[in-house]
């Protein structure tokens, strides 16, 4: 019986793992126990350790209920945003999911030596947090671990981590300074997304893997090592590190995921291994980015005394290392330059524009720059690598670096293409990048005079080439008016290519003769009308139009009537009409001038109505402009006609007669005739 108690008791304390409450300080603890071992917190977002109103700084205990305190559980202290500084005993070993997430006042925070794991989301949202030590004893840090700890400035990974999980330090935009062990082989996806003030890192050798978006809107990220491990980029790994102007992807990467390099708009070179040369179109690299396939640099290593980086002073020479002076040098006097040959790989050495001097200063903070003498020329590249020793993999410059080397980048050739904008095609010029190039013939396009090209054509070749487009100037021409047989005057007129414009009306005149509109020659037909819009009439700059006036002679009308009875009037030739139905309508006839020479006759026969011979009106007119031209015969008797009156038809101004008659005159006996004659 005993053993049967003692050994519920054992299986009891094993499996105690409900939540318990214990008062430390008088600060009330949950916990949980499993195992004889108590873990803060009660396993949940509504058991936290201590109540998420508790303010200031505390101390997780080592013991509760007299049990050691190993773990902190699942979302320990979640939520507990008035906290300002937590310090963890050494007997814990590991901390939770979400432990410290959305702790918003916790500064810094210090993790013990014995921790091994860090949990998913465990100080997710710290964003007050400035430092945080993580001890050497880390195997695990679960994704988001640190994400949106926004004032995270450094951090160091310790060596026994192998995976930088997911979205690890996203968002942890002022991080500065990251240090990789060369234990990590992979980096999870956005493991530093939105680090947005990180400027250089170096991936140790021991990296086989960048996951998706890696470094993704790292933006002032200026420098970034790659391991010659390393096989696998992902994804849109470096998206919108627009600071980035040069890199360089290890011989032994076999793949780059899709726009891997998506909006690094500042990214002018990149050297690849050549069997990565088909995949580039997919990697969104930006329009002019050089891509170097293989050996495509030069690569000058030199050996400068580590004294001589931080002293800078010749005097240092003589005191430093034997292995470190044992370099050849040719150190300026102030001793901040090391200055040594180089010469372009794959160019001729006697050739001079193959050889340059480099020059490799340091500044008060030992950070290196370069300098060329002769200048190369914004459209080489080059970058500063140091290293340790000689087996060591280059990468950025750091403290223990004693050997350089400058990487230097010939363009290659580009392309200047050409759109003509509508003129002749121009053939595009190729040639190598910041050779002298002469600009082409100059394109032609009806009716338009080249302006040039926009942009202006460049006397030597720009990296990445160009496409320049013709510029056009529409040309200027006339029109010049002639009377054509005609009398008057008219300016000429100025037209541009391409512009519609209306024709001057006509100005000119002449004598019996009517305008019907212009030709282009003086025996053509019409073919514009008065006030016609027109255009592109001449594609010949400063050219003068001929037109031609096109006359179309006048062509009189004789009109006469006879009426059984009186007019109504003669103030309107509309108003003459007959009255009865037996008398014929008004007549008109069209008369030339050939016609009227030889004379005409009109006959008028005296009506009869019912067997009677009534009186009867007569109407004649002709134009006033005939000189002569009427004798009046009835019967055979010539008779004196009537006093005309002055009538306008049609604009034209006439002679109107009107003849009344009986029973009386002599012309009863048989018709009466008018003749007219011009």
């Amino acid at each position: 019986m005993k053993r049967l108690a003692f050994a519920l008791l054992l299986a009891a304390s094993a499996l105690q793992s409900f939540a318990l409450t214990a008062t430390v300080d008088g600060l009330t603890w949950t916990y949980t126990v499993s195992n004889g071992l108590a873990s803060v917190g009660g396993g949940s977002n509504s058991s936290t350790a201590v109540p998420t109103t508790t303010t200031g700084a505390i101390s997780i205990p080592t013991k509760l209920g007299g049990y050691t305190v190993t773990s902190i559980g699942d979302w320990a202290f979640v939520g507990c945003t008035e906290l300002t500084e937590i310090t963890i005993p050494a007997t814990v070993t590991s901390i939770g999911n979400y432990a410290f997430g959305a702790c918003s006042g916790i500064t810094e925070l210090t993790i013990p030596d014995n921790v091994t794991s860090i949990g998913d989301y465990a100080f997710y949202g710290c964003s007050a947090m400035m430092s945080v030590t993580i001890p050497n004893g880390v195997t695990h840090i679960g994704d988001y671990a640190f994400g949106g700890c926004s004032k995270l400035v450094s951090v160091t990974i310790p060596t026994g981590v192998t995976t930088v999980g997911n979205y690890v330090f996203r968002a942890c935009s002022e991080l500065r300074s990251v240090s990789i062990p060369n234990s990590v082989e992979h980096i999870g996806d956005s493991a530093f997304y939105g680090c947005s003030h990180l400027e250089s890192i170096t991936i140790p050798n021991s990296v086989t893997n960048l996951g998706q978006y890696s470094f993704g809107f790292c933006r002032m990220l200026t420098s970034i090592t790659m391991p010659d491990g390393l096989t696998s980029i992902g994804s849109s790994a470096f998206f919108l590190c627009d600071g980035l102007t040069t890199i360089t992807i290890p011989a032994n990467v076999t793949n780059v995921g899709n726009w891997a390099f998506d909006e690094c708009s500042n990214l002018k070179m990149i050297f690849i291994p050549e069997s990565l040369a088909s995949q580039t179109d997919s990697w969104g690299l930006p329009s002019g980015c050089r891509i170097v396939e293989g050996l495509d640099v030069t690569v000058e290593t030199v050996r400068v005394p580590k004294a001589w980086i931080y002293e800078r002073a010749p005097a240092a020479l003589a005191t430093a290392n034997d292995d470190w002076a044992a370099a050849a040098l040719s150190t300026a006097a102030n001793g901040t330059n090391q200055v040594w040959e180089c010469y372009v790989a794959g160019l001729d050495p006697t050739n001079a524009t193959s050889r340059f001097l480099a020059t490799l200063s340091f500044d008060g903070n030992g950070a290196p720059s370069a300098g060329w003498t002769p200048d190369l020329g914004a459209e080489r590249v080059y970058a500063v690598e140091g290293r340790a020793t000689l087996t060591n993999a280059w990468g950025a410059v750091g403290d223990g670096s004693r050997f350089f080397r400058v990487r230097v980048a010939m363009p290659g050739e580009a392309t200047i293409a050409f759109d003509s904008a509508g003129g002749s095609a121009v053939t595009p010029i190729t040639a190598l990048v910041g050779s002298a190039v002469a600009a082409p013939a100059a394109p032609t396009k009806t009716g338009y005079a080249f302006a040039g090209w926009s942009p202006a054509f460049p006397s030597t070749m720009p990296l990445g080439g160009a496409t320049l487009t013709a510029q056009w100037t529409p040309i200027a021409y006339a029109v010049k008016f002639n009377a054509n047989g005609g009398d008057g005057s008219m300016a000429n007129q100025s037209f541009v290519y391409g512009t519609a414009q209306a024709l001057a009306s006509n100005a000119f005149t002449r004598a019996r003769y009517a305008f019907a509109g212009w030709a282009t020659s003086a025996s053509g037909a019409a073919v514009y009308a008065n006030g016609q819009s027109v255009q592109n009439l001449s594609a010949t700059a400063g050219d003068l139009v001929n037109l031609y006036a096109v006359w179309e002679p006048v062509v009189d009308k004789v009109y006469w009537a006879s009426l059984a009875y009186s007019p109504a009037g003669l103030e309107d030739l509309e108003n003459v009409r007959p009255s009865g139905e037996q008398i014929k309508q008004m007549d008109s006839q069209n008369l030339t001038d050939e016609t009227l020479a030889a004379g005409i006759r009109m006959e008028f026969n005296m009506p009869v109505i019912n067997g009677t011979a009534y009186t009867f009106w007569i109407f004649v007119a002709f134009p006033q402009s005939w000189v002569s031209g009427i004798r009046w015969e009835a019967a055979g008797i010539s008779v004196t006609p009537p006093q005309p009156v002055t009538r306008e038809i049609d604009g034209v101004l006439y002679n109107t007669y009107i003849f009344s008659g009986g029973n009386n005159y002599p012309y009863e006996s048989g018709p009466m005739y008018i003749f007219l004659k011009k």
